[in-house]
């Protein structure tokens, strides 16, 4: 996985818990050594806190870890994990849940999107984009506008990274058919997803509002090369992050399903192309 600081949290995170379960510690135990609570240890072992090296050595010590390579390692992870993600520079603006998937969706191997609200963000168009916003409650600030906004179009520079996931979308079809923003607005998003389209960015499949289906709510699924994936869901108070091996399958299991049943790539850029010409 590549240094991003929030992987890299992660990734200590798991490995230190690793390390404390081998050696028969619960948390308050292990936590003591480095004169912290077993909360904070918790924060440390999920990738919610930067941990500093000499906290680091007391764990590492108390867990009787004397391997010199893989304490540079860790240490290592450790000094990357303190660093700051682009993200944080709006913080001030944004879910923290979300700036954690965010850092880690920088480093995903695979993005892997249902969608039922609006467009993806990472494939809106700077106008659809502000049509969002503008319809946000309660309604943000001009200064807080900008500030998303850019953070939206920065976010979106992973797909054009020469290591960039492999990103499949599948959109229900009734999202093209609600207008955001009027007729030129639309008009340019579909121009938008069609330019992504061509250019391999993304997999796009689009699922037919006649389509028989459980309701759900949205939801991506970050896959890594040698990390456990996790899955982020969109509801009304904010956004969830789950981790754990059987809510990741079952997400999965969705989502492979409803791949099977949307409309292929090439079905789905001639419904793109039919709503871009529908729109003048």
């Amino acid at each position: 996985m590549a240094a991003s600081p929030t992987a890299q949290r992660r990734r200590l995170g798991r490995m230190l818990r690793s390390l404390r379960e081998a050696a028969n510690l619960n948390g308050e135990e292990a936590a003591a050594a480095a004169e912290r609570s077993a909360s904070w240890l918790s924060r440390i072992e999920s990738g919610q806190a930067v941990l500093r090296l000499r906290e680091l050595r007391d764990l590492l010590n108390h867990y009787r870890m004397d391997d010199p390579d893989r304490r540079a390692a860790l240490e290592r992870m450790a000094t990357e994990g303190r660093e700051r993600d682009w993200w944080t520079g709006y913080t001030d603006k944004l879910d923290p849940l979300f700036g954690r998937f965010v850092g880690l969706e920088a480093v995903a191997s695979e993005i892997l999107t249902f969608e039922d609200h609006a467009i993806p963000g990472l494939l809106q168009s700077p106008r659809y984009m502000q049509t969002l916003i503008r319809l946000a409650v309660p309604k943000p600030q001009p200064e807080v506008t900008e500030a998303t906004i850019e953070f939206r179009t920065r976010r979106q520079g992973i797909l054009h990274d020469e290591q960039r996931p492999h990103f499949v979308v599948i959109l229900d079809e009734a999202v093209l058919h609600r207008r955001m923003g009027g007729q030129e607005v639309m008009r340019e998003q579909f121009a938008f997803l069609l330019d992504a389209i061509d250019r391999g960015l993304v997999e796009f499949r689009i699922l037919a509002t006649t389509q028989e289906r459980m309701p759900l709510h949205a939801f991506t699924i970050l896959r890594f090369e040698d990390d456990p994936a996790v899955a982020h869901l969109d509801t009304l108070s904010g956004g969830v992050l789950e981790e754990g091996h059987t809510a990741i399958e079952t997400y999965e299991t969705i989502f492979a399903y409803l791949r099977t049943i949307a409309h292929d790539p090439p079905a789905s850029r001639r419904v793109i192309q039919a709503m871009k010409e529908a729109h003048g």
